[in-house]
């Protein structure tokens, strides 16, 4: 299917379904991946009207130097040609030739190997000191050691699918010098021992094999998480329902699962409650309750986040939890808090994820406000003493799914003294609240747009940092500071008109 004039002008009319807007982006997705072919004329006209995009996809299987060249006229924060033939040298230089601060994620199917002269075209120009260039995702029949080499000097995130060959133990020595901190391998065949070990010999680099040794993480010691290790899945009410029937382990009542020392241990034996190292996650959410005794046996093992179920949390188990060697600590939404039980964890050293509470008093937000690593809840009111007590905070505080709060609590929490606060609305701001919430002269204030925040289906999200942590924050997604949509822009209203596109939800 050939794109034309006619779908074009109906695209740029709003009355095509290529075009759509999705929940909480801002910028429109254009979907064009069925189209294998495109006059000049349409393109031009395209490229030249569209305006500022989200996504687009293109479908089309040549792309000649001219297709290139207007392709790079777009505004869009990616750019996938997901049924390329081959890629030229002429049209690969064009492609990595976008301006820094504009470039897109470039995501790339591309049916024949790429020459040389093609991989350094693609990859492009190192970024000045002061930017950073976008991921690129390229999937390829095959790679060799010379388009390897050019691979690697990517400066940013950098994914290579390898279809139809092995990743060689030369090609694995070549892709573990990666200039960016992150790159993907995605392979067709489990990696050979030989590669595996070529792979892990850069000591400044990290190496995940997951997926059955079909996907290969190479990340920069400084930048490692525990999101780059591969989870075991969480134990379920399936799965332990299963391990208590073959034991001759009585089921509770009401699938209300209790955690005593005696089945920790137990489950621990087995294997079940994994705890490999400090990077391993402990998932105890299928856990509606854990006793006293439980809580103190579990607390001897390292592990790099806890996650739990419990219903109800009481200052007693609190204050067991709060001694607890993790880094990440996140309760259920359901969870309810007895009184004093949050100021029992006074003195906890890890980041703490408390979920949906019922609500926050002044006592409380002052014991969360000594803690030194990041906080983050959801509640659906803040009064003016209890932001007053959060701005204390010198760590990273999110305070998310607020149905209410005045210009005053917000002016309170705003003077934050951690280098980064998030705060999440449920309700549209009005111009009392938008001055209230950029009355700190010295923080940036971010609203997000996009992907970014998408998934967490607040009606208002913005970020007041220090000027550190934006720069670290841009670079960490990949984005530009023209990828984030500043609260004073805001403030005049939208630009661009959307009301005949059709909105689609995720």
């Amino acid at each position: 299917m050939e794109l034309d004039l006619q779908t074009v002008d109906a695209i740029l009319s709003g009355e095509s379904t290529y075009l759509t807007l999705h929940q909480h982006s801002n910028l429109p997705w254009l979907d064009l991946s069925d189209f294998r072919s495109c006059t000049d004329t349409a393109l031009d006209r395209l490229v030249s009207d569209i305006g500022p995009l989200e996504y687009f996809w293109l479908g089309i299987e040549d792309l000649p130097l001219g297709h290139a060249l207007k392709l790079r006229r777009l505004k869009t924060g990616l750019l996938a040609l997901p049924n390329l033939i081959g890629l030229d040298d002429d049209a690969a230089y064009a492609l990595g030739g976008w301006e820094f601060g504009g470039k897109p994620i470039r995501t790339l199917h591309i049916g024949s190997p790429l020459s040389v002269k093609a991989a350094r075209g693609i990859v492009g120009k190192a970024p000045p000191k002061d930017m950073c260039d976008s991921p690129l995702h390229l999937s390829l029949p095959s790679l060799s050691p010379m388009v390897a080499d050019c691979l690697r000097q990517h400066t940013h995130e950098l994914s290579v699918g390898i279809r139809d060959d092995e990743l060689t133990p030369e090609v694995a020595e070549i892709l573990a010098k990666h200039d960016g901190y992150e790159l993907q391998i995605w392979l067709p065949r489990r990696i050979s021992e030989a590669a595996q070990l070529a792979l892990s010999g850069n000591p400044s680099k990290r190496v995940s094999i997951q997926k059955d040794g079909t996907l290969i993480y190479v990340v920069d010691c400084s930048w490692w998480s525990s999101s780059y290790e591969e989870q075991k899945p969480p134990l379920d009410i399936n799965q332990l329902g299963r391990y208590l029937d073959g034991h001759g382990i009585p089921r509770p009542d009401g699938e209300r699962f209790v955690l005593d020392i005696f089945l920790a241990r137990r489950l621990m034996d087995d294997g079940l409650l994994p705890t490999l190292d400090r990077a391993a996650q402990l998932d105890l959410s299928v856990f509606s309750d854990i006793t006293p005794e439980a809580l103190d046996y579990l607390k001897g093992f390292e592990c790099g986040s806890v996650r739990l179920g419990i219903r109800l949390l009481d200052a007693h188990s609190a204050k067991l939890l709060s001694g607890w060697s993790t880094r990440y600590m996140s309760f259920h939404d359901g969870t309810e808090f007895a009184p004093f039980a949050l100021n029992e964890f006074r003195g906890f050293a890890g980041n703490l994820y408390l979920g949906r509470i019922a609500g926050l008093d002044q006592k409380s937000a002052e014991v969360l406000a000594t803690l030194g690593g990041e906080v983050s809840f959801s509640v659906s009111s803040l009064g003016i003493g209890v932001a007053d007590a959060l701005s204390k905070h010198r760590g990273r505080l999110s305070v998310e799914g607020l149905e209410l709060a005045d210009a005053a609590a917000l002016t309170k929490l705003v003077c934050h003294r951690g280098d980064r606060l998030t705060v999440m609305l449920d309700f549209e701001p009005d111009q009392a609240c938008l001055r209230a919430i950029t009355s700190n002269p010295d923080k940036r204030v971010f609203r997000f747009k996009g992907e970014v925040y998408e998934s967490l289906n607040s009606r208002w999200a913005a970020m007041i940092c220090s000027l550190e942590a934006c720069d670290d924050f841009v670079r960490s997604y990949g984005m530009t500071e023209a990828d984030i949509v500043s609260v004073d822009t805001l403030m005049e209203g939208p630009g661009t008109d959307v009301s005949s596109i059709t909105i689609t939800e995720n």
